[in-house]
């Protein structure tokens, strides 16, 4: 069998995971920074990183890519983007049943 990268797919998953939980970071505290300023922005990044539930960010679960996906679909919202808001709200809706949510939010906005 061939690969193509030199990862098995759960180091693979995790990579993903990973890096989809330092967008979705990256996301809240741009959403943060447009709405209140750094020190807000930098305050929101570090109470949903140490919220309970982000031990869930760390592991090959769905939850990092719907949280980045739905963080910068606010973004775009905020900054009246509405095609990049909706294509990422309809993204975060096929990468969890209850992604249709922010599908929902962003047609209602």
């Amino acid at each position: 069998m061939t690969t193509t990268l030199p990862l098995t797919p759960g180091k693979a998953a995790l990579a993903v995971a990973w890096t989809a939980a330092v967008v979705a970071a990256w996301g809240v505290y741009r959403i943060g920074d447009h709405l209140y300023g750094r020190a807000v922005a930098t305050a929101l990044v570090v109470l949903w990183a140490v919220l309970p539930q982000s031990v869930e960010l760390t592991i090959a679960y769905t939850e990092s890519l719907f949280s980045a996906l739905a963080a910068w679909s606010l973004y775009w919202v905020l900054k009246d983007r509405w095609l990049w808001a909706g294509r990422l709200a309809a993204l975060a809706g096929l990468s969890r049943p209850s992604g249709f949510a922010v599908a929902a939010a962003v047609l209602a906005a």
